[in-house]
This record gives C-alpha cells, structure tokens and sequence, in this order.
C-alpha cells in the first residue's frame, strides 16, 4: 500500500479508501493529571492529526469491580471524553496486574473499529512526535514490516533476520 497526501491506500484495495497511517494508542490510568501534560505538550489537537493521518487516542480500562469510586470515575470519564474526544476505552479492567490485557484489549479492539495501516502503543509519560508518524509509517510500509519497535526482553539482541524476534535496530540498544 501507499501513503500519500493524507489517504493510505492498501495495495489490495480496488478503491482508494480513505483510512488512517496510525492509530496510536496511549496507555492512561482512569485517573490522572498525565493527560493534561500530555495534551499541553504534544496532543492539543486531535483532529488537526487525524488530518495528517494519526488517530491518537488515550486508552483506558474498567474500573475493578467493587470500585467504591467507580461511579465517580466513569462520571469524570464521560465529562473529559466530551470536552476532549481523545479517550478510546476497552473492556479490560484497569490494574497493574492486568496492564496485559489492557494492551491486548487495545490492539484487539482498536483493530475492529479504526481501519489504520499501522497500531502504535505509546504510554501516557512519553513524549510523541505525531507530525513524523506518517513518515514512519510510510517507511515501515516500503520495509515491508508488520511489526516495529524494540523486542528486546533482556540478554542479548536478537540479530537473525528469521527469528520473530529479530530486532534490527539492535546496535542502537548495544551496551
């Protein structure tokens, strides 16, 4: 596929269809002040970088059951989602134990109701550069890759191209 002035068009498709270069999902808790920073440093304007091909949206969870606060939550939730519309929510409940299947849920779920050439997982206390994504995007496409970012779990990297888990940008993380 292609991505060229503002439209991804899939290699298979008989049409152009207008889609997204990325979804990029950014990991919040239900409550925090991060979104604040983050939408003051880089994510003030979700529809201008829908514009330019990311759809950038903070993903959060379900309260635990039993939550005494819920309520109160999911209340906070729905008045910044309105005032925001940059919170994607999945059905995955939110606790450190489960940050797993939050991710899962993301990709899961985001896969569904986003058409996007590429999903990207970012956390809510990292600093994004939205305005490159879709160069990336179209640099990951002419690679041919269906996957990117760093597979380092420990020990040595990865260098066999047939592994799963070839990372090759393996000397950048040498030492």
């Amino acid at each position: 596929g292609r991505w060229r002035a503002g439209v991804f068009t899939p290699a298979n498709a008989s049409t152009a269809t207008p889609t997204y270069a990325a979804f990029l999902g950014i990991m919040s808790r239900p409550v925090t002040p991060r979104r604040a920073a983050v939408r003051a440093a880089w994510l003030g304007d979700v529809r201008g970088l829908e514009a330019a091909g990311v759809y950038a949206r903070f993903v959060i969870g379900l309260p635990p059951p039993g939550d005494s606060d819920a309520a109160a939550i999911e209340a906070a939730l729905a008045e910044e989602a309105a005032t925001h519309g940059d919170l994607f929510r999945v059905g995955a409940v939110e606790s450190y134990d489960s940050l797993l299947l939050k991710v899962l849920a993301f990709f899961r779920e985001a896969v569904a109701s986003v058409d996007a050439s590429f999903y990207l997982k970012a956390d809510d206390d990292l600093f994004v550069r939205p305005d490159r994504v879709p160069a990336a995007v179209a640099q990951w496409d002419a690679d041919g890759a269906g996957y990117t970012g760093c597979m380092f779990l420990g020990g040595e990297m990865i260098a066999d191209r047939a592994s799963p888990f070839y990372e090759p940008h393996g000397p950048l993380f040498s030492g």
